[in-house]
C-alpha cells in the first residue's frame, strides 16, 4: 500500500513539473510572437520623432540634486508613433534581443527607417535627435541610411552581438 502510494506520488510530481515546464515554455513563445507582432506592424511612413520638454527648475539646484539629475540617462527624443516606450518593451524581451530583430529590420525597405529610429531610441538616444524632421527619402539619398547601417553593423560586432560563426535564431 505505502509503495503505491509512493508511486502515484512521484509520478503526480512528474506530471506536474512537465505541467509547470510547458507553460514556461509557452510563455516564452507567446511573448516572442507579441514581440514579432508588433514589429511587422511597423510602418516608415508612420515614424514620427518627438522632443522631449521636461519641466524647468525655479529653484537653485545643489551639487547633489544636479549630480543626480546628470547621472540619470532620460531620453531627449523619443519615437512617438510607436504606442509603447521602446526601453519598456527592452525590459519584456530584454535589450539585446530587441536590439537583434530590429538590426534584422534594417534590410527590410518597408520597415528600415523606423527600425533604425527604434535602435537609436533605445541604445543611443542622443543620437536620434538625427532623425527629427527627416523623411525616410531624404535619410536614403543624403547617405544617411548607409552611415546608420556602418554604425549598426560596426556597433552589434562590437558587443558581439553579430558573429556571423555563431547561429543567432531572430525569428
Amino acid at each position: 500500500m505505502r509503495m503505491a502510494t509512493k508511486n502515484i506520488y512521484k509520478q503526480t510530481k512528474k506530471i506536474f513539473l512537465i505541467g509547470v515546464l510547458l507553460i514556461s515554455i509557452g510563455g516564452n513563445a507567446q511573448s516572442s510572437r507579441d514581440l514579432d507582432s508588433i514589429l511587422t506592424t511597423l510602418k516608415n511612413n508612420e515614424l514620427y520623432v518627438a522632443p522631449v520638454i521636461r519641466g524647468v527648475w525655479l529653484f537653485p539646484v545643489t551639487a547633489s540634486m544636479q549630480k543626480e539629475r546628470t547621472e540619470e540617462k532620460k531620453p531627449s527624443f523619443v519615437v512617438s508613433s510607436l504606442d509603447t516606450d521602446i526601453r519598456n518593451m527592452a525590459t519584456i524581451y530584454t535589450n539585446s534581443v530587441l536590439s537583434q530583430k530590429l538590426y534584422v529590420l534594417l534590410a527590410d525597405p518597408e520597415r528600415n527607417f523606423y527600425a533604425n529610429a527604434l535602435l537609436y531610441d533605445l541604445l543611443d538616444n542622443r543620437k536620434l535627435v538625427k532623425l527629427f524632421g527627416v523623411k525616410r527619402e531624404e535619410w536614403i539619398n543624403s547617405g544617411k541610411q548607409k552611415c546608420d547601417m556602418e554604425f549598426w553593423k560596426n556597433y552589434f560586432n562590437a558587443i558581439d552581438l553579430l558573429n556571423d560563426n555563431k547561429p543567432v535564431n531572430y525569428y
